[in-house]
C-alpha cells in the first residue's frame, strides 16, 4: 500500500511539472495614448467659416414684348445709372398700332357725341308734343255741351233735339278719350327720350377704345428697355437685328456698390453668432482683409442639411471684389468667466451618454459626464470631472473601461488651441 502511495504522489509531481513548462502567461494589451490635465480657463476662440461674395442685386432683363432689336446702346461691363436706355426694339408695328388706337377713339367719341346730340333732340320733341297732347285735352274737358230749354210746349220738339244732345255728349266723351291716350303717349316718348341705353352704349365705346390706345402705348414703351437699378452690365446676349421674345433674358444689371457674403454656420457655430455682431472677412483671391457686420441669420437649415445661411454686409468693398469670390469670416468668442473645460475631441458619446477616460495609475477608466456650451475646440464640463483629473485627448476611441494605458504625452492648452 506504502509503494502505490509512493507512486502516486510521484505521478502528480511529475504531471505538475510539465504543466508548469507549458504555461505561459498573458500579459493585457497596453494603449499608447496622450493626456490633458483638466482645468479652469477663459476661452477666447474663434469661429471661422466660408462664404461667397454676392451682389446685393442681380436683375435680368427681360423684353416685355416680342419684336427686332433696333438697337443696342451698351456693353459688358458697362456702369449704367437707373432708367439709362439700354435696348431698343422695332416698333413700326406698334406705331401703326397707336395710329388704329387713336382712330378708333375718336370715332367713339364723336359717336358719343352724336348719341348725346340725338337725345337731346329726342327729349325735346317729345316735350312739345306732350305739351300740345295736354293743351288739347285740357280744350276738349273744358269745352261744355250746349243747354237746349224748351217748354212743356215744346214736347214734339225735345222729342227730335235729345237724340242730337246725347249724340253730342257721346262725341265729346270719345274726343276727351283720345286726348287723354295722346298725353299718355307723349309722356311715354318723353320717357324714352330720357333714356341712356345709346349714350351709355357709346360711352362704353370710347373705353374700349381708350384701353386699346393705352396697351398700344404702353406696347410702345416696352421697346425701350431702360436700367431698373444704377449698376454694372452683364451677361449681355442680344445684338441688332435678333428677334427677341420674352421668354430669355436680353442682359443683367449687377450692383456691385453694396456687396455682401452669403456662407453657411453649423448647428454648433449657429448659438455663438447673432445679427449685428462684427466678423473680419479675408478675400484670398485679392490678399484684402475687411470688417463686416453680420446681418441676416437664417431660422431654417438650408434644405437638407443642417447648415444655417447667413448674411454679411462689408463694412467697406475693396477694390476688385466682384460676386463670386470666395470669402473667409471669422468672428471672435469669448468665454464670460473661468470655467471647468476639455477638448471637445476628448468627450466620446457611448450609449446616449457623453463619456472621458480619466486615467488613473495607469488605467483608464469611462466616466459619464454632463456637458455645456461649445466654445470652439473647447467644451464646458458642468459635471463629472474634477480639476487637475488627467483625462485621455487622444487614443480614447480604442479604449474600453479599465484599458491599461502607455502615456506617451501630455497636451498643452497652446497645443489644443
Amino acid at each position: 500500500m506504502r509503494k502505490w502511495y509512493l507512486l502516486l504522489i510521484f505521478v502528480i509531481l511529475l504531471l505538475s511539472g510539465c504543466n508548469g513548462t507549458n504555461v505561459q502567461t498573458e500579459e493585457a494589451e497596453v494603449y499608447p495614448v496622450e493626456f490633458y490635465t483638466v482645468s479652469k480657463q477663459s476661452v477666447e476662440q474663434t469661429i471661422s467659416f466660408t462664404g461667397t461674395v454676392m451682389a446685393r442685386e442681380h436683375l435680368p432683363i427681360f423684353p416685355v414684348v416680342t419684336g427686332e432689336v433696333k438697337k443696342v446702346h451698351v456693353q459688358n461691363g458697362d456702369q449704367v445709372e437707373a432708367g439709362q436706355l439700354l435696348v431698343e426694339l422695332e416698333a413700326t408695328e406698334i406705331h401703326n398700332s397707336i395710329e388704329q388706337a387713336e382712330a378708333a377713339l375718336q370715332a367713339a367719341q364723336a359717336q358719343l357725341e352724336s348719341a348725346k346730340a340725338m337725345r337731346q333732340q329726342a327729349i325735346r320733341q317729345a316735350e312739345l308734343q306732350l305739351e300740345q297732347a295736354q293743351q288739347a285735352y285740357q280744350a276738349v274737358q273744358s269745352a261744355e255741351a250746349p243747354e237746349i230749354r224748351l217748354d212743356e210746349d215744346n214736347e214734339q220738339l225735345r222729342e227730335v233735339l235729345d237724340p242730337l244732345v246725347q249724340m253730342n255728349q257721346a262725341q265729346r266723351e270719345r274726343e276727351l278719350q283720345q286726348a287723354e291716350m295722346s298725353v299718355r303717349a307723349a309722356q311715354l316718348a318723353l320717357e324714352q327720350a330720357q333714356g341712356t341705353e345709346s349714350v351709355q352704349a357709346a360711352e362704353a365705346a370710347v373705353q374700349q377704345a381708350e384701353v386699346g390706345l393705352r396697351i398700344a402705348q404702353q406696347q410702345k414703351k416696352h421697346t425701350r428697355l431702360t436700367a431698373p437699378i444704377a449698376g454694372q452690365v452683364a451677361e449681355l446676349a442680344v445684338q441688332e437685328g435678333q428677334f427677341v421674345s420674352p421668354q430669355l433674358p436680353l442682359l443683367s444689371i449687377v450692383d456691385l456698390s453694396r456687396p455682401y457674403v452669403h456662407a453657411t454656420v453649423s448647428e454648433g457655430q449657429l448659438q455663438w453668432i447673432e445679427v449685428g455682431q462684427e466678423v473680419q472677412i479675408v478675400l484670398n483671391a485679392l490678399n484684402s482683409v475687411t470688417s463686416g457686420q453680420i446681418s441676416y441669420i437664417s431660422p431654417l437649415p438650408a434644405q437638407q442639411s443642417r447648415s444655417y445661411p447667413v448674411e454679411i454686409s462689408l463694412a467697406e468693398a475693396p477694390d476688385g471684389v466682384v460676386p463670386g469670390m470666395l470669402a473667409r469670416v471669422t468672428a471672435d468668442l469669448t468665454s464670460a468667466e473661468a470655467q471647468l473645460m476639455v477638448p471637445v475631441d476628448a468627450v466620446v458619446y457611448d450609449q446616449d451618454r457623453h463619456v472621458v477616460f480619466v486615467i488613473t495609475d495607469g488605467v483608464a477608466r469611462a466616466r459619464p459626464v454632463t456637458v455645456g456650451e461649445e466654445l470652439g475646440e473647447w467644451l464646458v464640463i458642468e459635471d463629472g470631472l474634477d480639476e487637475g483629473e488627467q483625462i485621455v485627448v487622444s487614443g480614447q476611441y480604442s479604449l474600453v473601461d479599465g484599458a491599461k494605458v502607455d502615456i506617451r504625452k501630455e497636451r498643452h492648452v497652446d497645443e489644443i488651441n
